[in-house]
């Protein structure tokens, strides 16, 4: 009997440490399946972020000035996502959606306002996953009057230069448009600057929306004894 009953407690002994073992190695394969799991969805999720960083704005800041109107668009747009677009100041700055990926907006009065753009997909398991983007605009007031600096210049052929132009009020962000009298003498781009051609004179006229112009009359010369002119 004696015997009998040591070899039961052997038996008990040996299948509780097989027991043992055989919990250490379950526990062993959860822990690994835990982190293989946790490295796939690491790795959905940094996709997902690569993926989000990767929205653009068409712009991130911009100036206009009161009743102007410009668009604003997101641009990489690779899967199907719902875009939403707002001010934070609607007194400042008025902004409507015109298509799924670009608004416009619309200058209401002097200020600064921020265009929030909020992107927003499904992510892992169907959870939304959303990126906000933001473009800051300055609202300024239309300009009254402008003048040039200079009401004549001389500028030698084949010369450039920009005209310096005065505007009012001068916190006025407003940008004039320009034209030449005469652009076989002297071209004018939209920012004001003048390229000299042929001798001879010609007028640059500044405009802004209210109707107001500046004039400039330009001389062209010749460079050194070069004699260019026209014909």
């Amino acid at each position: 009997m004696y015997k009998m009953a040591e070899k039961m407690r052997r038996g008990i002994s040996f299948l509780m440490i097989v027991l043992v073992f055989l919990a250490m190695g379950m526990a062993g394969v959860r822990t690994s399946a835990a982190e293989k799991n946790t490295t796939s969805i690491n790795s959905i999720r940094n996709r997902n972020k690569k993926s989000v960083d990767e929205y653009e704005l068409s712009k991130q800041k911009d100036e206009i000035i009161v009743k102007e109107k410009k668009r604003l668009s997101v641009l990489n747009i690779k899967r199907e996502c719902n875009i939403e677009f707002s001010s934070s100041d609607t007194n400042v700055l008025g902004v409507k959606k015109l298509s799924d990926n670009t608004c416009e907006y619309r200058g209401k009065r002097v200020g600064s306002a921020d265009i929030n753009v909020k992107i927003t997909k499904p992510g892992f398991l169907f959870m939304p996953d959303t990126t906000y983007l933001k473009c800051r605009v300055e609202v300024s007031p239309k300009a009254v009057s402008i003048r040039f600096t200079k009401k004549k210049i001389k500028i030698k052929s084949g010369n450039s230069k920009k005209l310096k132009l005065t505007t009012r009020p001068s916190i006025s962000k407003e940008k004039a448009t320009f034209v030449s009298s005469d652009t076989d003498i002297v071209q004018v781009d939209s920012k004001g600057r003048i390229t000299a051609g042929f001798i001879g004179t010609a007028t640059i006229t500044a405009r802004i929306s209210n109707g107001k112009v500046a004039k400039c009359r330009v001389e062209v010369r010749a460079p050194g004894n070069n004699k260019k002119q026209k014909n």
